[in-house]
């Protein structure tokens, strides 16, 4: 079987959930489901792609991201 559908991300989390401090560290939580299977889920925030891991069932969660590789100012992150 051929899975031509995209998987659905929801639940998108930001912790902590109030803007951080410039040099503190982020985590991004997601719930990712497919009809078959999910290979590979990453985060990318300002062009700069990081890896997801399955954390149970269809929770994915990044490794922590020190906001002082980001720079100042407000950013945009995408999950797929």
């Amino acid at each position: 079987m051929i899975d031509t559908t995209a998987p659905v991300v929801s639940g998108l989390d930001v912790d902590p959930t109030v803007s951080p401090v410039y040099g503190e560290s982020i985590t991004i939580n997601a719930t990712v489901t497919d009809l078959l299977a999910v290979d590979t889920v990453v985060v990318d925030i300002d062009g700069t792609t990081y890896a997801m891991t399955n954390v149970g069932g269809d929770l994915y969660q990044s490794s922590t991201i020190d906001t002082s590789t980001l720079g100042l100012g407000v950013h945009t992150y995408t999950v797929t």
